[in-house]
């Protein structure tokens, strides 16, 4: 299939190492949840929405735009409202 210059790969389950990017995003993803769970590594799970929110509203130099903006044809509010108890700092 390679409607507008989509070219289908297919790969075997839990082998994302077919073509390299599927790697780079899971790194990410790793990282970034290790760094939000490091003082309590057993509440990774509670972290899942922010690194979704995260991946979501980065920039993608791929499709020159986030996955948001994507899917809802506008930018993201930068307005984040402080939850009181949220931070410990």
């Amino acid at each position: 299939m390679a409607f507008q210059d989509v070219k289908v790969q297919l790969s075997i389950a839990y082998h994302p190492q077919m073509d390299g990017k599927t790697e780079i995003v899971n790194k990410g993803l790793k990282t970034f949840v290790k760094c939000m769970c490091i003082d309590v590594p057993q509440d990774w799970s509670k972290w899942l929405a922010l690194v979704e929110w995260w991946y979501n509203t980065t920039y993608h130099n791929t499709i020159k735009f986030s996955p948001y903006e994507v899917v809802y044809g506008q930018q993201l509010s930068l307005y984040l409202p402080y939850l009181l108890g949220e931070s410990r700092i």
